[in-house]
């Protein structure tokens, strides 16, 4: 009897040492998930804006610009601070901007795992 009850002990310590050991996995392997990958999960979407701009020397002609970086609809920080620096450094007067964007990652589509058991 008490050489089972100590087999049972050793197979609950068994499964808490891989339970602890898949947490941290699971910790350090979020830790190195992609930048992009962080941000959809903060909640940052696809933006991608197209500028028409004019020409620097030739006013009548106007050139396109394709923008394309992860950012927060309908405030739009990065773009906004982007364009701004585009007013204040850049000789090409804007003409016009479109704006698109998509969240890639939606609630439903990501399910968080605590702990993932796998016996052989």
């Amino acid at each position: 009897m008490h050489r089972s009850f100590l087999k049972i002990l050793t197979r609950i310590n068994r499964r808490r040492i891989l339970l602890a050991g898949a947490v941290k996995i699971w910790r350090f392997q979020m830790n190195r998930s992609s930048p992009d990958f962080v941000a959809q999960l903060q909640g940052y979407s696809l933006t991608t804006a197209e500028i028409l701009y004019r020409m620097p020397y030739h006013q009548s002609i106007l050139q396109t610009y394709i923008w394309q970086e992860y950012d927060i609809a309908p405030v739009f920080p990065k773009l906004k601070q982007f364009l701004e620096y585009w007013i204040m450094k850049l000789d090409g007067p804007l003409f016009k901007v479109t704006v698109a964007h998509r969240k890639l990652l939606k609630p439903a589509e990501i399910k968080l795992l605590g702990t993932e058991i796998l016996w052989h």
